[in-house]
């Protein structure tokens, strides 16, 4: 009953070697709905695609008829945007390879081996993870929710402890969260 598609944001998949920006990301959700789909569109996003959902929301609320999310809701404000800019910076020092290889690791935890092969294979982007990672810093997402009308599913797994903990926040100002 539904037509669903998937997009590789800027710096992932096959758009690696372009830049990524929330505002570039936004532009580019905008772009593929009102080219393909029309306004009345449910947008689904998982960790940075949910980032990227929750700004496209607001940027463009006539255009989102519900929004669901998944690992998306740290705010990286005070300690954890501290961590977060540290680890930008680690980025540019530990090179490709050995991010390819932390990577995998961390997806082998998750999900199985083929998944994390055919992954892998089409290209996990260093530049794309430090620039996404440093979009996000400073960005106040529980705002962007707390304006948000279309109703909201947010789905977090009991073992992602962080963004559980972080999870209250947006239910405390959203509404139309469930």
């Amino acid at each position: 009953d539904f037509d669903v598609h998937a997009l590789d944001l800027l710096g992932h998949g096959q758009n690696i070697s372009k830049t990524f920006t929330l505002e570039s990301a936004i532009d580019q959700v905008d772009t593929f709905i009102s080219n393909k789909i029309g306004n009345n569109t449910i947008v689904v996003g998982l960790s940075l695609g949910g980032y990227v959902a929750i700004a496209y929301a607001d940027k463009h609320p006539k255009n989102v008829s519900k929004l669901i999310l998944s690992g998306c809701w740290i705010q990286y404000f005070g300690f954890i945007g501290f961590l977060a800019r540290l680890n930008t910076i680690l980025l540019k020092i530990i090179g490709k390879k050995r991010f390819e290889s932390i990577q995998k690791k961390e997806l082998m935890k998750i999900t199985s081996r083929s998944v994390t092969e055919t992954i892998c294979n089409n290209g996990i982007s260093l530049n794309g993870g430090r620039e996404s990672m440093s979009e996000v810093i400073g960005k106040d997402f529980v705002h962007m929710i707390k304006k948000c009308k279309a109703p909201i599913l947010l789905i977090n797994g009991d073992n992602d402890t962080l963004n559980r903990k972080y999870e209250a926040r947006y239910i405390e100002v959203g509404n139309n969260l469930s």
